[in-house]
């Protein structure tokens, strides 16, 4: 990923990353006790990386509502930028944020359905969707705002204590899914797909990007005091069987939607998709992809 601003790459040791071999595919999973729902991560470093500043988490769970159980999804990509490791620094504490402040918003969410709980869960959120669609933008446009506040006075704090001004940006493309709706709030060119019942692939997210060079990010979580992230709030009926794609732009900038496509509808187990998608990638880039490249596929039963 570029940005509007060149910094000069800094060697941090007391920044903790985790690296990996070009050809590793990383695999973590997060399948919650009795969750039918199931989310696979994988992510390779590209070539000119020294650590892949890619960051993804996915958390599956349940939890109950008067007398029934809605199930909840929360999965999240990031692709940081920067020199000496603070992209992954940036990416981590945003993905970081982002998880903790929807995690803790969850039960005064839920609670909106709880009054209703007479009836099945999902039909009472369908009836309070609006109410609710709006207690979950506030919530995921909150968990990005302090996502950039926290990250820029980290930044600061170290520029402070090395004396030298440092920078660090990331994107964030986050969700929240409940019942058949997937909320979602975006910053950047990371991207968010679904491939539903119907069988086609539907981009939910745009990208985030100067128009004469996509290459160039325009709106990012950062640590210029000068600039704040300005995130994007959607949400969306899901037509299950579905699954949700979220991918880096080293995977949507060598593997085109109508190839994701493809592999999504030739594929029913989403391990399976996982390393197609990133075999595609490998393929078209003779082994060794330029930029860190990570795929979530969250499958919807």
């Amino acid at each position: 990923m570029s940005m509007l601003l060149e910094t000069a790459a800094l060697a941090l040791p007391w920044v903790t990353l985790a690296t990996s071999t070009l050809t590793l595919m990383a695999v973590r999973r997060s399948v919650a006790s009795r969750s039918t729902a199931r989310c696979i991560i994988k992510s390779i470093r590209g070539a000119r990386h020294y650590w892949n500043e890619d960051e993804a988490r996915c958390e599956l769970g349940r939890i109950d509502i008067g007398r029934d159980k809605i199930e909840y999804v929360i999965a999240a990509i990031a692709d940081g930028v920067s020199g000496g490791g603070l992209g992954a620094l940036a990416s981590k504490a945003v993905i970081d944020y982002f998880l903790n402040t929807v995690t803790f918003s969850l039960p005064q969410i839920l609670g909106m359905v709880e009054a209703h709980s007479k009836t099945r869960t999902c039909d009472a959120l369908e009836r309070r969707l609006r109410d609710i669609s709006i207690a979950v933008s506030g919530v995921l446009m909150q968990s990005v705002q302090g996502a950039d506040e926290t990250l820029k006075a980290k930044l600061a704090e170290y520029s402070r204590t090395l004396g030298v001004p440092i920078y660090a940006a990331t994107t964030l493309t986050g969700t929240l899914i409940l019942c058949d709706y997937v909320f979602l709030v975006h910053v950047g060119n990371t991207r968010l797909y679904i491939h539903d019942a119907n069988n086609k692939l539907k981009l939910l997210t745009q990208d985030h990007v100067d128009p004469m060079n996509p290459n160039v990010v325009t709106n990012v979580v950062s640590s210029l005091q000068d600039r704040r992230a300005e995130p994007y709030y959607s949400y969306h009926k899901v037509n299950r069987p579905a699954r949700i794609l979220l991918v880096s732009d080293g995977i949507h900038n060598y593997v085109h939607d109508e190839e994701l496509s493809r592999i999504v509808s030739e594929t029913r187990d989403p391990h399976e998709t996982a390393e197609r998608i990133l075999r595609r990638l490998l393929s078209g880039s003779g082994g060794s992809p330029p930029d860190d490249a990570t795929v979530i596929i969250v499958e919807l039963p």
